[in-house]
């Protein structure tokens, strides 16, 4: 799942059948790969949009995420 959610984040026009097939093999039927593939576009939709409108984290956020072992990509509020 990951490889494909992957590719369609990085090489959308690029994902086919051969990139499919492996999640039917892994036992996802056709509306779970319906869900995967619109949880990764809704995702990458909400990312432009707070990046559009440069958003920055508030205080103390980013020692949270570090903690809890994720990272990103936005800045921190000013006081």
């Amino acid at each position: 799942m990951l490889r494909y959610v992957y590719k369609l984040t990085r090489q959308p026009g690029d994902v086919g059948e051969a990139d499919i097939q492996p999640l039917r093999d892994a036992g996802f039927d056709d509306q779970a790969i319906g869900d995967i593939a619109t949880n990764c576009a809704l995702f990458a939709f909400f990312t432009r949009i707070v990046d559009g409108l440069g958003a920055t984290l508030e205080p103390g956020m980013v020692a949270e995420a570090e903690r809890l072992g994720l990272s990103s990509h936005l800045g921190v509020a000013a006081d």
